[in-house]
């Protein structure tokens, strides 16, 4: 019987995806030693990222009719909000550092007259857009900066976001937050979007996401196992009223269970992804939560760009020693703040099913959108196959790097 690569790994806690809120999060300096999107002048905080992307195209008159350039190697969400303001995406390659191949984008633009191309700083690795800056303000091309992965950080002492005509950020990336993205706009647009605030009960939800997601993960102090003991009395108040709703528990309290029919449920549609990704009008206009405001204004960021700087570090000083795994980044430039760390991997398959199975929540975006061209000369061709996301936030400890680290060695021989 063949043996499983995790069986000598000893069991460990899930790791957290994102930020998690506790008392660290106000730990440090409330400043960042680089800069921030969200201390430009003029930034608009946003339901999310998504949305910010969305709104931009908008403020620009970008609709129906219109082309997009976006880069071939993308998630869903990079794709929708083209799709939301009825625009046309168009793909372009990018060369082996994930940066944008200009002989693709001027191929592209030649046969589709783009009015606007979407530029992301990959994995928080700043980009030097002053090639593409120049060239979009000859053919009168509107630049958005995708800082989705990137909310710190500069390029040649130019902040980020500084070359686009537009920015975006995503704060759940950084921020121990649920929700939430931001807008930046370099000139006034044709339209600058009007939001309006939540209603009081997301207020409360909201905030209730960020204690609960705070207690499970004991980093509330001594407060954690009390908050925790009421969010686990709250789950079973929830379960209680479901079963009654859907009577496999009588509401007379007698102990049989009435008779239900055994229903399948069918498998989801091969393009389920793509609608979970699509944006809903509702949140196009509606602000971030108080809570979001809040936090976004007053997490102790010298924290985030420090330690995320340092896990990067100590990725790179083991995925050295690691059998089938290399940096996909050998080197993190001094002006970026890594939102992942990733790796490409010879047994991508094996190594991401073994990483989701032991709790280690890595990205892989293998799901390019329908009509993305697979160039031979293109990275994203391989990345979309072989490229894992693997998380570097500030909120993972030793503990949690140490297992992953672990998996992808026992996965990876």
């Amino acid at each position: 019987m063949a043996r499983s690569p995790q069986r000598d790994i000893p069991p460990h806690r899930s790791v957290p995806c994102y930020p998690v809120f506790g008392q660290a999060t106000f730990d440090g300096p409330r400043e960042s030693p680089l800069p921030c999107l969200l201390d430009r002048p003029g930034v608009i905080l946003t339901a999310s990222g998504r949305v910010a992307t969305a709104l931009a195209l908008a403020g620009f008159g970008i609709g129906p009719g219109d082309r997009v350039l976006l880069p071939s190697y993308h998630c869903p969400t990079m794709v929708t909000p083209v799709l939301h303001v009825g625009a046309t995406p168009i793909f372009y390659a990018l060369d082996d550092n994930g940066a944008p191949c200009q002989a693709s984008i001027e191929a592209q633009a030649a046969d589709n007259r783009p009015r606007a191309i979407v530029v992301a700083h990959l994995f928080g690795i700043g980009l030097d857009l002053r090639e593409l800056r120049t060239w979009c303000t000859k053919h009168a091309v509107v630049l958005i900066e995708d800082c989705a992965h990137a909310l710190f950080g500069s390029v040649g002492g130019q902040p980020l976001g500084d070359s686009g005509d537009a920015a975006i950020g995503s704060l759940p990336k950084f921020l121990p937050l649920h929700e939430g993205g931001c807008l930046v706009f370099k000139r006034p647009p044709e339209r600058r979007p009007a939001l309006t605030r939540s209603g009081m009960l997301r207020q409360i939800k909201a905030a209730a996401n960020l204690l609960e997601a705070g207690s499970r993960d004991s980093r509330l102090g001594v407060w954690s196992r009390p908050l925790q003991a009421l969010f686990d009395l709250k789950q079973r108040l929830r379960r209680t009223a479901q079963y009654e709703d859907g009577g496999a528990t009588p509401r007379d309290g007698s102990s049989h269970a009435l008779a239900a029919p055994v229903t399948v449920a069918p498998p989801p549609p091969a393009n389920a992804w793509m609608d979970e990704a699509r944006l809903r009008t509702a949140d196009m206009a509606r602000l971030p939560t108080r809570v979001t405001r809040w936090l976004a204004a007053r997490a102790h960021r010298e924290r985030i760009v420090a330690l995320r700087r340092a896990r990067f570090a100590e990725y790179l000083a083991h995925v050295r020693n690691l059998e089938g795994v290399r940096a996909a980044v050998p080197i993190l430039p001094a002006g970026s703040v890594p939102y992942v760390f990733p790796i490409v991997v010879e047994k991508p398959d094996q190594v991401f099913a073994a990483l989701r199975t032991a709790g280690v929540p890595a990205l892989r975006w293998d799901r390019r959108w329908p009509g993305t061209p697979a160039r031979p000369e293109d990275v994203a061709t391989r990345w979309s196959h072989a490229l894992l996301q693997l998380p570097c936030h500030q909120d993972l400890d030793c503990c949690d790097m140490g297992h992953i680290l672990a998996i992808c060695r026992a996965a990876a021989a």
